[in-house]
């Protein structure tokens, strides 16, 4: 997920998964960072098998929360 500066993100994970890692992607434009953006990845590991739901929710400042829902199975 993306927003812009002093967004918070988040990932609550539910089913057989846990966040291994979380990421704060800096991006370049002509090789210089774009000012103002905030990029988050959330890298999952499988835990067991079953349906894994994850809830990322995207609150901006001074704005209401974004929230978006994936579902997948692991077999």
């Amino acid at each position: 997920e993306k927003g812009i500066a002093g967004t918070n993100i988040e990932a609550k994970v539910d089913g057989p998964a846990k966040v291994e890692a979380t990421n704060v992607v800096r991006q370049l434009v002509g090789g210089r960072p774009i000012i103002g953006n905030t990029v988050k990845e959330f890298d999952l590991k499988p835990t067991g098998t079953g349906k894994v739901t994850v809830t990322i929710t995207v609150t901006p400042p001074n704005a209401p929360a974004k929230v978006t829902k994936i579902e997948f199975d692991v077999k």
